[in-house]
C-alpha cells in the first residue's frame, strides 16, 4: 500500500521503533473511541456529525471505514426504537456549556507540540500527526455544537492522554465557530 494512503498511525508503525509503542497504543485508544462513537451517532440518527467525525478520525486508521461500518452493524441489529436528533435548543445549551469552561481570549495551548510527539523525528509525520489531532479536536467542538456533551467529552477524554490542554483547545474551537461572523445574502437582482 503506497504511503499517501497509510494512516498516520501506520507511518509511524512503519518507523519499526519501539520507543514509539505508547504512542501507537494511545492513537489506537483513540480511534477505536471515534469508531464507538461514530457508530452511536449514526444509529441514533445524527449522521450529520457522525460522518464529519469519521472523516476527521480516519487520519488515524487505514481500516476505520470498514471498523465503523461493522460497529454500525453490530448497534444497528441492537437498536429498538427510533432514531433521535439534537434539537435546537439542545444544541445551544450544549454550545453554551462547552463555552462555560473557559474564559475568553484564552490562549490556545496545543499550538505547541505534545511532549510525545517531539519523539518523532521525521518532522513531516510529526506535523502530519499534530494537523490530525487538530482535526479530531474540531471533531469534539462538532459534537458539542451538535447537542452531543456526553460522545464530546468521551473523545476529549480519549485525546487528553495525547493532548493534555485538550478541552482549552476544544472550548477555543467552538468559540471560534459561534463568533465567525455568518456571510450575509447576497441582494436578488
Amino acid at each position: 500500500m503506497p504511503d499517501q494512503e497509510l494512516s498516520v498511525t501506520d507511518k509511524i508503525r512503519k518507523l519499526n521503533d519501539n520507543q514509539m509503542n505508547g504512542l501507537i497504543e494511545h492513537l489506537e485508544s483513540v480511534a477505536d473511541e471515534c469508531v464507538q462513537i461514530v457508530a452511536e451517532l449514526w444509529t441514533s440518527g445524527a449522521m450529520g456529525p457522525s460522518l464529519s467525525l469519521a472523516v476527521k478520525a480516519a487520519v488515524l486508521d487505514t481500516h476505520f471505514q470498514e471498523k465503523a461500518g461493522s460497529a454500525i452493524a453490530a448497534l444497528s441489529e441492537k437498536a429498538v426504537g427510533h432514531p433521535v436528533d439534537a434539537s435546537d435548543a439542545q444544541r445551544r445549551a450544549s454550545t453554551e456549556k462547552c463555552l462555560a469552561r473557559l474564559p475568553d481570549g484564552h490562549a490556545r495551548k496545543s499550538a505547541q507540540e505534545p511532549e510525545m510527539f517531539i519523539q518523532i523525528d521525521n518532522v513531516r509525520l510529526r506535523h502530519e500527526l499534530q494537523r490530525a489531532t487538530d482535526r479530531l479536536i474540531a471533531g469534539c467542538a462538532l459534537l458539542w455544537q451538535n447537542g452531543e456533551p456526553e460522545m464530546a467529552v468521551r473523545l476529549e477524554t480519549a485525546l487528553s492522554t495525547l493532548v493534555p490542554c485538550v478541552q482549552d483547545d476544544v472550548t477555543l474551537f467552538v468559540n471560534a465557530s459561534v463568533n465567525q461572523p455568518r456571510p450575509s445574502p447576497s441582494p436578488k437582482m
